[in-house]
């Protein structure tokens, strides 16, 4: 899968929503907030961004069954 690189601040917030989204808080959500984006914009990129690895979970276990990628 390829990921279109994101400018900060949303690069590495959605690097850890990617790899640890269980770590998130309310001061990383402040402080995005702070920089400037809605929060419609920070639920977008939050969505999106799960979406993402999960979607790249579910290629990795299909294709280590042996079926075709998804994307």
């Amino acid at each position: 899968m390829t990921r279109i690189p994101l400018p900060e601040p949303w690069q590495d917030y959605a690097a850890t929503v990617r790899d640890a989204s269980y770590t998130i808080t309310d001061t990383d959500i402040g402080r995005l907030l702070a920089a400037g984006p809605t929060e419609d914009q920070v639920f977008e990129v939050t969505v999106a961004a799960a979406v993402g690895a999960a979607l790249e979970s579910f290629d990795a276990g299909m294709s280590a069954l042996g079926h075709t990628s998804t994307s």
